[in-house]
């Protein structure tokens, strides 16, 4: 959890091929909430992109990502989408640096997720702002991991008295 990856990077780690089987891109204005988290004047357009990602043939994550849209050109299909939305924003000028995540153990139906192989499954919601270089926002993501595919470690350490 210390190093930040893409979730093609992490389905690559657990050895698995990433592909994105559902994907749907909107345009769509700032409301107060992502104003706040994106630092934008409440009603900026942004890019609204919703994936599907899967490790071979097993739904992996599910993720809501949302881009301010004067960061990235006009006229972008939704092709550039299915692969690692940090390869894309580096190619066109704002790298991420760092993120600050939230993390909530979620449970999904096949209502959210009809990519499901059963009615329900547990996922770590990883609600996140994404940072460049300057610390400027550049992405906004709830991205849900499943606890099918992935595990996750952390070290705790108790302070020195």
């Amino acid at each position: 959890l210390e190093e930040l990856t893409s979730v093609t990077e992490h389905i690559r780690k657990v050895g698995a091929k990433p592909s994105t089987q559902r994907i749907r891109v909107e345009k769509i204005p700032a409301d107060e909430r992502l104003s706040q988290k994106l630092q934008l004047p409440q009603g900026a357009s942004c890019y609204w992109i919703e994936r599907v990602r899967f490790a071979d043939d097993v739904p992996a994550a599910y993720c809501i990502d949302v881009i301010p849209q004067n960061l990235l050109p006009d006229g972008l299909k939704e092709q550039v989408f299915r692969d690692s939305l940090f390869e894309l924003l580096s190619k066109k000028g704002h790298p991420v640096s760092h993120t600050e995540s939230y993390i909530i153990p979620t449970l999904l139906t096949q209502q959210e997720l009809p990519e499901l192989n059963s009615e329900s499954a547990y996922f770590l919601l990883f609600e996140e702002v994404n940072y460049d270089f300057s610390g400027f926002p550049v992405c906004y993501s709830d991205d849900y991991y499943s606890s099918q595919v992935f595990e996750f470690k952390i070290i705790r350490k108790r302070p020195l008295d």
